[in-house]
């Protein structure tokens, strides 16, 4: 696999598990987008290495991953790889799985 001269896009990657990989492609010579719902870490994540681009979704919301994939695939055509770090987390409580609340929660 080709690790360099990239279009990356890196759906989650402004915290956690996802950053690491976003700044790391980056640092390798790609180009890479960051998508992201908290505007404020994609500003972050985009000023400390200059050259990163950003766009803001959220997974949950089918109308919003439209956009973003129009959105990032009018901007950059060459777009040639994808890092899918977003996800959606629901509690669930697996010693009772028919239960469809966790208590707390």
């Amino acid at each position: 696999m080709k690790i360099t001269a990239n279009t990356v896009l890196v759906a989650g990657g402004t915290s956690g598990i996802g950053r690491g990989p976003a700044v790391r492609l980056h640092q390798a010579g790609n180009r890479v987008i960051v998508a992201e719902r908290r505007r404020e870490l994609l500003g972050e994540i985009v000023a400390a290495p200059p050259g990163m681009d950003a766009e803001t979704f959220d997974v949950t919301g089918h109308a919003s991953v439209r956009r973003l994939s129009e959105t990032v695939t009018a901007k950059h055509p060459d777009l040639n790889v994808l890092v899918a770090m977003a996800g959606i987390m629901l509690p669930e409580q697996v010693l009772h799985p028919d239960s469809p609340e966790v208590p707390g929660a």
